[in-house]
């Protein structure tokens, strides 16, 4: 890769994070589930500080080219991540169902009560 590309992307990552930080900051991102992207960042730093690590690995795993290994790696997180906010959405999803059941059945004993109150004075 070429010095100018490694400083670009290198710059870009670094951006990426401030981003995350800025946005932890301001809650509107969880600080857990944002930590997995700031793993993948510094992971994409060290591999673009170091090239040679990326080669190491792309042949440790029995790829022929990095750039494969890069891309079925990134892949690969893409697929974990959506099954992991996949769970996360459905977990929220039951628990709203939940609450909204709660809420629900709280009403109905709140009009209850009153309607006996009423009918009592």
């Amino acid at each position: 890769m070429s010095p100018v590309l490694r400083i670009v992307s290198g710059a870009f990552l670094v951006l990426v994070l401030v981003f995350l930080l800025y946005l932890i900051r301001r809650r509107s991102v969880n600080a857990k589930y944002s930590l997995l992207w700031a793993v993948v960042c510094l992971v994409l730093i060290s591999f673009d500080i170091f090239p040679d690590l990326l080669m190491w690995a792309s042949h440790l795993f029995g790829f022929y080219s990095s750039s494969n290994f890069f891309l079925t790696g990134i892949i690969f997180l893409l697929v974990c991540v959506s099954i992991h906010f996949s769970v996360v959405l459905t977990r929220n999803e039951n628990r709203i169902r939940s609450l909204i059941e709660r809420v629900a059945l709280t009403e109905n004993r709140i009009s209850k009560l009153e309607e006996s109150d009423l009918n009592d004075s």
